[in-house]
């Protein structure tokens, strides 16, 4: 049965206040980034959502991945510009997808399109962004139960959440180092203090 666009906009509301309530829980991006996804993925009825995160060695891979198996979500590693996800995060641009069966940048690294091969599968990627950087990409898919489905109520949802999570990646950044600094600072006293 499809959701009113009233039903549809209070659970997003519900959804978005739950996910920042989560964010600004701790600063443990590992954990809630995680829980933000099992959140979106329940709450919305998606299939499957990852974060990846752009690393020291200039790879996007992923950090939590909700939906996907431990051996699919290890797989979850692209170059900048490699299919969908390094594109978005190269372009600094959302990608919406409505079928990845009919979609050559969707590179099915992870076997999503073989799961359910009678199902279309809509997919959206979407940059993080905070302090005008691309720091990663999220990403979610989901099965098309309406073949005139419009996707921009969900790219509007992960955009918001993106904006979250760049906000938290940011503020982790910050105190991370800061506690370096004061870190160094403190074995530096400690040394010359020493006789």
């Amino acid at each position: 049965m499809a959701r009113t666009h009233h039903e549809r906009a209070s659970i997003e509301l519900m959804t978005i206040y739950q996910i920042s309530k989560i964010l600004g829980s701790s600063l443990d991006i590992h954990k809630t980034f995680r829980e933000a996804l099992n959140v979106l993925v329940s709450m919305m009825g998606w299939r499957r959502a990852a974060v990846l995160l752009m690393t020291d060695e200039g790879r996007l891979v992923g950090q939590c991945a909700v939906g996907y198996s431990r051996e699919e979500a290890q797989r979850l590693e692209f170059a900048v510009g490699e299919g969908i996800v390094g594109r978005v995060y190269a372009s600094g641009l959302q990608m919406v997808v409505p079928d990845i069966a009919h979609e050559p940048l969707f590179l099915n690294r992870t076997g999503g399109l073989d799961q359910a091969p009678a199902d279309q599968i809509g997919y959206i990627a979407t940059p993080i962004r905070a302090d005008r950087r691309t720091l990663g990409v999220i990403s979610m898919d989901r099965v098309v139960t309406d073949q005139h489905a419009v996707f921009d109520e969900d790219a509007r949802l992960l955009a918001m959440v993106a904006t979250l999570m760049g906000q938290n990646l940011l503020l982790h950044r910050s105190v991370s180092a800061e506690h370096e600094r004061f870190t160094d600072e403190a074995r530096r006293m400690a040394k010359a203090l020493k006789p």
